[in-house]
């Protein structure tokens, strides 16, 4: 059975319960995450006007943390990337066509062209480092890919 991607708007509350107790509950607020699909591509990756990062990443065990990540760099870096989610019926061709090895990956595109990529987990450092390494040196080799332990 399929699950269903969690589309939220606005302000929203995610709680991790571990054992019956409150693990840890983080309120995101702010701009949502683009859906990719195949009807709106062009116009959100390819003729974006802000560098796009989009998040490749089937349901499982640990898409809930990196969710929950996209929505705080989409807040904390609205003026700088927008930020999108590549729909999962869509994952595997992607990955087929940029000669992807692995999800999760992050990849980042300005206007259309791919201008990097992180395989792996990340936190928000990591993955603003990553954001700020391409978009502070724009001599980057494309699909150059960045791995994080």
């Amino acid at each position: 059975m399929k699950t269903p991607r969690c589309k939220l708007q606005g302000v929203f509350t995610v709680r991790i319960y571990l054992f019956d107790l409150l693990a840890i509950s983080v309120q995101v607020t702010g701009p949502m995450v683009t859906f990719i699909n195949n009807q709106n591509y062009t116009a959100e990756i390819d003729n974006a006007k802000k560098p796009v990062l989009l998040l490749c990443m089937p349901n499982g065990p640990d898409f809930s943390s990196q969710s929950i990540l996209l929505h705080q760099i989409a807040e904390k870096y609205k003026n700088t990337v927008k930020v999108c989610l590549l729909e999962e019926e869509l994952i595997n061709g992607f990955k087929q066509m940029l000669n992807i090895k692995g999800t999760p990956v992050y990849l980042l595109f300005v206007r259309g062209k791919e201008q990097g990529r992180m395989l792996g987990m990340a936190g928000e450092e990591q993955l603003a480092a990553f954001l700020f390494r391409y978009l502070s040196s724009p001599g980057k080799d494309v699909g150059e890919e960045v791995l994080w332990e």
